[in-house]
């Protein structure tokens, strides 16, 4: 989970997953460069946006995973 909004942390963060790992962004301040094949699809890894609203607040992460 990346709450930044930086493209340096946000990549960073990305670059630090394990295979099919997920990386859910909270916040973001602007443009994001990246290698789309390199940095996503040669690792089957999933970059996603979290926007207020979509919270559960009965399950925990743990339970959600």
């Amino acid at each position: 989970m990346e709450t930044s909004g930086t493209e340096n942390f946000i990549l960073a963060g990305l670059r630090c997953l394990r295979f099919k790992g997920i990386e859910c962004i909270l916040g973001v301040g602007g443009e994001i460069k990246m290698q789309a094949y390199g940095d996503l699809m040669a690792e089957a890894k999933t970059m996603t946006g979290v926007i207020e609203g979509e919270a559960v607040s009965k399950i925990s992460i743990t339970e959600g995973v």
